[in-house]
């Protein structure tokens, strides 16, 4: 698959990445997108489609209830709380 310099822009763009001081990178994109076009040369006339795994795979088990912790136990552990919730610091939209 032959990439032209305006597909490595584009691509480039598109991942908000800057590939302009650094030929190493361009040349990853490329070695990525022939890796892309080997994949899609593989004949797949004979596999059925997959939408999804079997569902026999996967593990089921009954949604019940069981014991819990005692928030008050655990409310007396914690470093700060407040009636019945713990406080915690603030990490979004904080300033720093």
């Amino acid at each position: 698959m032959k990439v032209t310099k305006d597909q490595i822009n584009r691509i480039s763009a598109l991942a908000k990445i800057n590939t302009d001081n650094d030929p190493k990178l361009s040349d990853d994109i490329i070695r990525l997108l022939g890796s892309f076009s080997t994949i899609q040369n593989v004949d797949l006339s004979n596999i059925e489609p997959m939408v999804l795994p079997p569902q026999n795979l996967l593990r089921k088990q009954k949604d019940t209830s069981g014991k819990t912790l005692d928030r008050d136990k655990l409310l007396q552990q914690a470093p700060k709380s407040k009636g019945k919730f713990f406080l915690v610091p603030k990490i979004m939209g904080e300033k720093k």
